[in-house]
């Protein structure tokens, strides 16, 4: 066994291979574990430790593949109105409504207050980001329908979160709007449940229908372009420029 001090980049060369080739780890694992040796070993080779001689570590590429969007099927019978008063169901309804039709993350539509949004303009403010900018996304006219009548039958809180607990009318933490969501779409009988690939389906129907992906980049809150141009295989159409058109 070598110390830290005799590390070479053929030692975390080998180590990525053995990821690869002996544990059967996915490229996005490999890609994560690297990173993290990558920063540790740098931290070693800092001048004022010195306790390795500093060489570059590259991360090896990840090749993310799409998982398959809800079909318009699937959305049809997720975006129905609930036939009950059950508060809950209405919640969950309108939030799928929500992220489908605005592509927001789910850590952004929990932190969603009644006072980001301006009905008029058809914008909201997103405060809490991956990225820690605060930045505006427009809102959809369907969307906006679904959250005022969401907005009619719920009780107002104390704390003006859009997307709130039905018992307690306190903030939803993002695991729990996400089982929420599960069972949700569960109960109407889609098998897919995950609140993100509502955000992935909005990207793909907005370049299906001809959005440019620069401005999806700004709307999804991407802060480089190779994200979204994940997405751009899946464009067929020309640029429409009402937002009223790329969402379902």
């Amino acid at each position: 066994m070598c110390s830290i001090s005799d590390l070479t980049r053929s030692h975390v060369e080998r180590w990525e291979g053995i990821l690869r080739l002996e544990r059967k780890n996915k490229d996005t694992s490999v890609q994560t574990k690297i990173k993290s040796i990558r920063t540790f070993l740098y931290w070693c080779m800092d001048e004022e430790r010195g306790w390795l001689k500093p060489f570059s570590i590259t991360l090896p590429r990840a090749d993310i593949t799409l998982k398959e969007p809800y079909t318009k099927e699937e959305l049809t019978i997720l975006l129905a109105p609930p036939v009950n008063e059950d508060l809950s169901e209405w919640r969950n309804w309108s939030a799928v409504g929500f992220i489908s039709r605005t592509g927001v993350r789910l850590s952004s539509a929990v932190n969603l207050k009644w006072t980001d949004i301006d009905f008029e303009k058809h914008i909201c403010l997103l405060r809490h980001t991956k990225t820690n900018e605060q930045y505006f996304v427009p809102i959809p006219s369907a969307a906006l329908t679904d959250l005022l009548t969401w907005k009619a039958i719920s009780p107002a809180t104390a704390e003006g979160y859009v997307f709130f607990s039905t018992y307690t009318e306190k903030k939803l933490s993002p695991n729990a709007l996400t089982q929420a969501i599960r069972l949700y779409n569960l109960s109407r009988g889609v098998s897919k449940t995950s609140v993100h690939l509502l955000r992935h389906t909005f990207a793909t129907l907005y370049l299906q229908k001809g959005g440019r992906a620069e401005k999806l980049q700004k709307i999804l809150g991407h802060k480089t372009a190779d994200m979204t141009q994940r997405y751009v295989h899946y464009v067929t159409d020309d640029l429409v420029e009402d937002i009223d058109d790329f969402t379902f």
